[in-house]
């Protein structure tokens, strides 16, 4: 009960956004998963939200959660939000981003939630109150980036005094686990800027100061020394730290095929492929599109290409793209594309729904089952034995045209099976040989 889950899933028995599978005798109370970031609209237990509804105190106060000053609920304040973990609600236990620092204290004070520390080496001659949050996107850029830095990491901080005055000189820890892409540590860069309208700015060669980079290898953080001033940090890295998938172009035309999309990567790491968005809506995905695999980790450019045909003449649609991580992370891009379509779609196929023979078949332990959908919306797979018995039900959100799911029998035992696939109307069954 009052449990919620943002991360990525994936399986291929007993899938869910929060519960896999419920034997019958447990109960899910009052809990979430988000469907956009686990990528699953179904589940054994709980109820799937957006991630704007994930990020939304109602949300989760509807449901009884007791958060901090919510006196209606109780008060045992288990949780708190402020939108500075994620986006997401937290215990209350971990609000450590705020700190009053009295006048002279040189103590380290940890913003554990934020996953930074301060300590002043030259205390301030006032009282001050410190707030660190901690945003989980690739902070905007004005100007260029100093020095060689090519890419920045999917993670900044921002420390803000909200009282009193800083005049003491400091130095910050920040916490790196979980940041991508790093693959040496010891050329990572630490940049500062004023405000998120300012340039970015070296703290070591433009501002003075020292890094630290000793421990990043044994507890993933990273000091800078001698400070004065408090704003935005964020890691810089060259092409030995790739960071995120760093994207170097984005661009579409209107065609008769459709929209036709475009972009290169100047490097990946751990890329395990694309989500395509139109108009805020995920139309496509690495897990259905060939095309839109990553390709691993590479520090070479790679191309790549989509074409979105459900478009109508005259229309104007945004495009934006998110590359997906092989933990399951995903980055977000502050590139879009906007097209307008001017040309009529002349080759487009009406698509009926339709389910093809699973191949290889006979199969160990793997097969792939692929099936085209008329229109956007949720399928369902059922796998059953020969007597009839239901071994695994999945449902996956599908897009427009071919689709396809990789199911796994490395649980089941060797024999005849019959797999079914049901959505909008259309049901179809197949029968299937798995040989062990």
């Amino acid at each position: 009960e009052y449990c919620y889950s943002a991360g990525y899933v994936t399986g291929n028995l007993g899938v869910g956004g929060l519960v896999g599978i419920n034997a019958g005798t447990g109960t899910v109370t009052d809990s979430f998963w988000d469907t956009a970031t686990s990528d699953q609209s179904g589940g054994a237990g709980g109820t799937g939200k957006t991630t704007t509804q994930m990020q939304t105190q109602s949300t989760f106060t509807d449901a009884g959660w007791d958060f901090i000053g919510e006196t209606a609920n109780g008060t045992n304040d288990y949780w708190d939000f402020n939108g500075a973990i994620d986006g997401y609600p937290f215990l209350a236990w971990q609000n450590s981003m705020s700190h009053t620092i009295p006048a002279g204290n040189t103590n380290e004070q940890s913003f554990a939630a934020a996953g930074a520390a301060i300590q002043f080496t030259t205390g301030n001659t006032g009282e001050l109150q410190l707030n660190i949050i901690r945003i989980e996107s690739e902070p905007n850029v004005s100007g260029s980036l100093p020095g060689s830095v090519q890419n920045l990491s999917p993670r900044y901080w921002s420390a803000t005094v909200t009282s009193g005055s800083a005049d003491g000189i400091y130095n910050i820890t920040l916490d790196l686990t979980g940041v991508p892409g790093i693959n040496d540590c010891s050329t990572l860069y630490v940049l500062k800027r004023d405000n998120s309208s300012s340039a970015w700015q070296d703290v070591v060669a433009d501002l003075g100061a020292t890094l630290n980079r000793g421990n990043c290898a044994v507890d993933s953080t990273i000091t800078i020394q001698g400070l004065s001033g408090f704003s935005d940090f964020v890691i810089g890295g060259e092409s030995d730290n790739p960071l995120p998938v760093e994207l170097a172009d984005f661009s579409g035309v209107s065609t008769s095929n459709g929209i036709e999309l475009s972009w290169a990567t100047q490097s990946e790491t751990n890329n395990a492929g694309f989500v395509v968005f139109r108009n805020g809506i995920e139309i496509a995905g690495y897990k259905t599109s060939e095309a839109l695999k990553g390709h691993g980790s590479t520090s070479s450019k790679q191309t790549y290409a989509y074409t979105d045909g459900d478009v109508s003449l005259n229309e104007t649609y945004a495009y934006e793209l998110v590359s997906v991580d092989y933990s399951g992370a995903r980055h977000s891009y502050s590139q879009t594309v906007e097209v307008k379509v001017v040309e009529a779609i002349t080759n487009n196929k009406p698509l009926e729904y339709a389910l093809e023979q699973n191949y290889p078949n006979p199969f160990n332990p793997s097969t792939t089952i692929a099936y085209t959908m008329k229109k956007s919306g949720v399928a369902t797979l059922k796998v059953y034995d020969v007597l009839g018995r239901l071994v695994i039900e999945q449902t996956k959100a599908s897009v427009k045209g071919e689709n396809q799911i990789n199911f796994n029998a490395s649980k089941l035992t060797s024999g005849v099976y019959y797999y079914q696939l049901s959505t909008d109307g259309f049901s179809k069954t197949l029968k299937m040989m798995l040989v062990k």
